[in-house]
């Protein structure tokens, strides 16, 4: 996950079946530029969601790169 000021208060979400979302990981504390999510659940959809409100222009998602592992 790529930021350009730590953001904090991320929830990621995966989706199991027909809209079963369920809270794969909870980060309260501030995560920086090139953190590593580690989520070992299988899942169809994964959604991430910043719950902070913006206090300044630089500290959203900027980017989010995603990795599978097939087991």
């Amino acid at each position: 996950m790529d930021t350009v000021d730590p953001v904090k208060n991320v929830d990621v979400y995966v989706r199991v079946g027909n809209e079963n979302w369920r809270l794969a990981k909870q980060m309260k504390r501030p995560v920086g530029k090139g953190a590593s999510i580690r989520i070992n659940m299988r899942a169809e959809d994964i959604r991430v969601v910043q719950n902070t409100a913006l206090v300044n222009r630089l500290d959203f998602i900027e980017d989010i790169e995603v990795y599978a592992q097939k087991k």
